[in-house]
């Protein structure tokens, strides 16, 4: 399944909502404070920043100049990005993702 298509049926999206937009709540919080959660202000800036303001393609161009790698364990298709650090008693960072390897 790709991922716009289990982006499609997730929860938090909704076929009638145009792309790029967001279902918040409606209505004010109950406190002043965030006892009860984050502030809706807060959720909207946040909203508003990585829906127009920040900039993806700078950030996948970053991402597809290093070194990506697919390998297979345990029939799990694995990527990763191998970078090796330029300080000698640097420590080891892993975060790969598993699912289908191309």
């Amino acid at each position: 399944m790709s991922w716009r298509r289990a982006s499609r049926s997730s929860r938090w999206s909704s076929e009638r909502q145009p792309t790029g937009t967001a279902i918040l709540p409606r209505g004010k919080e109950l406190v002043a404070d965030q006892s009860q959660g984050v502030q809706l202000a807060t959720i909207q800036n946040l909203v508003t920043y990585w829906g127009s303001d920040y900039d993806w393609r700078r950030c996948e161009a970053k991402l597809n100049a290093l070194p990506q790698f697919t390998t297979e364990i345990d029939d799990l298709g694995i990527h990763f990005i191998h970078v090796t650090s330029p300080h000698e008693d640097a420590c080891r960072c892993s975060s790969p993702t598993a699912g289908r390897a191309r």
